[in-house]
């Protein structure tokens, strides 16, 4: 999962760079315009289907069939809604081309409703490699059609039948990589419902704390100060982001597997809170750490501004990829509610304090407020976790503390190097080189003194042997 997530965004950054040449900034803006209404409706009307399934581990066929009737419904209530918003939103920018590109996108969300639900069993099976292979072809094909359409059009066309043809696509070759084929079924409709409804207002709750955010800070800075504040947003996150949604995207189906079985749901849950905080918090505090040289090597000496707002986003970051796990072992134990009640809790106090903390503090305290309510969020569903699951604090600690100090080891030994070089790139690389090594240096020492408990470190070792052997017998 991480590796798809890594080459979808690679080919993303490759079918940019071309397309910014052959279209007009102008182009990309129309259809960001249109993207960013269907994108705040399609929260509210098309999500948790795969989520509902994946997490059910009695799903039958009915289940199946209804989940299927219900994602074509939303992706029809969504077109109609689209339509009607069309002119509004036209309006609204005072630009009417915008009224187009909103009902071509209309059609594109009724053909990609229509997508084969039996997909989602790559991922319920655990059968990750098939996901894979199918998300990396739909990427593949819609750059391919997008970049051969921006030749021939020389404008926003190419990237608005880029984005419907890659749905047709899409829903096309589900029916071909996999052999379910739905039925029109309302007999689970309730049930599955029950469950999308709250999933959807989790979201719904997360997407405001998104634009709430973006939609404060630029009422209350100016062009240059809000920019400032969402590319070092973008640079800080780049590590963790990556890393926290692959592997929710398995982890999810994978401790559904083990729900009835709490011993190993516990075993499994810890591996993964684990894992993740072995990755999450050295990428985010190292990305901390080399903000200094990172920022003006990256983006330019016009940048430099920008490095303490990377250094408290970057940790804060961190912070959040620490919390997936959590937030997902409440979704598979089906207690939705205290996963949204967290998540408004997250969402109202961020809108409620930006404001004066903007005011006192400028973009430095928004950026601090942004770190203090994720580390705050992380306590809050260690906390419940404890409560519906008995995984408790201790217990945390027990596969958190390796990785925290062995990060603050880390800082210690990387905080020399400032200095050592002129050379900005040179410093950048050896202080990266040198606090990759001392972190695993000392986290496997603190594995080892510890008396090699089973966990993260374990797991990663003896992937790392299984490899090894694989290809060495290979070789001979």
């Amino acid at each position: 999962m991480v590796g798809a997530q890594w080459i979808t965004r690679g080919l993303g950054l490759v079918s940019t760079a071309i397309l910014a040449r052959l279209l007009a900034p102008q182009d990309f803006g129309l259809v960001a315009m249109a993207t960013v209404i269907a994108g705040f409706l399609g929260v509210l009307f098309t999500f948790g289907i795969d989520t509902a399934l994946i997490q059910n581990t009695n799903a039958t066929r009915a289940d199946w069939d209804a989940a299927w009737t219900i994602r074509v419904g939303q992706g029809i209530i969504l077109a109609l809604l689209l339509v009607v918003t069309a002119p509004l939103a036209a309006l609204f920018y005072a630009e009417p081309r915008v009224t187009v590109i909103i009902l071509v996108l209309a059609a594109g969300a009724i053909v990609a409703g229509f997508e084969n639900i039996g997909i989602v069993a790559f991922r319920k099976d655990l059968q990750f490699h098939r996901d894979f292979q199918y998300t990396l072809a739909k990427k593949i094909v819609q750059i391919a059609v997008t970049i051969t359409l921006a030749f021939i059009f020389h404008n926003y066309w190419a990237l608005l039948a880029g984005i419907v043809l890659g749905q047709a696509f899409s829903s096309l070759a589900s029916y071909m990589v996999h052999p379910f084929r739905p039925r029109w079924s309302l007999a689970r409709t309730r049930h599955i419902l029950g469950f999308t409804s709250r999933m959807a207002f989790i979201n719904l709750a997360q997407y405001i704390t998104l634009e709430g955010e973006r939609f404060i800070v630029g009422g209350l800075t100016g062009i240059r100060q809000t920019g400032l504040y969402f590319v070092s947003n973008e640079v800080a996150n780049i590590p963790t982001t990556e890393l926290s949604g692959s592997i929710s995207r398995a982890t999810v189906p994978g401790l559904a597997k083990l729900k009835h079985d709490r011993e190993r749901l516990r075993a499994g849950y810890l591996n993964v809170f684990g894992f993740v905080a072995l990755f999450s918090l050295p990428a985010g505090v190292g990305v901390a750490i080399v903000a200094g040289d990172l920022v003006p090597v990256m983006l330019g000496p016009q940048w430099t501004d920008a490095v303490s707002l990377v250094q408290l986003l970057a940790v804060a970051g961190a912070l959040r990829a620490v919390s997936g796990p959590a937030y997902n072992l409440l979704i598979v134990l089906g207690r939705l509610n205290m996963a949204a009640m967290i998540c408004w809790f997250q969402t109202i106090s961020q809108i409620i304090l930006l404001v004066p903390v903007i005011g006192y503090f400028g973009l430095v305290g928004a950026a601090t407020l942004n770190c203090a309510l994720a580390g705050l969020t992380l306590a809050i569903y260690v906390v419940q976790i404890e409560r519906c699951s008995g995984v408790s604090l201790w217990d945390h600690l027990s596969v958190l503390w390796r990785p925290v100090v062995s990060t603050l080891l880390m800082v210690a030994i990387c905080s020399v190097i400032p200095g050592i070089f002129a050379v900005p790139v040179i410093e950048l690389t050896s202080t990266i080189l040198v606090g990759a090594s001392s972190y695993t240096l000392v986290g496997l020492v603190l594995w080892l003194i510890s008396g090699r408990p089973r966990g993260p470190e374990q797991h990663l070792l003896e992937m790392i042997g299984r490899r090894f052997d694989i290809s060495l017998t290979q070789s001979q």
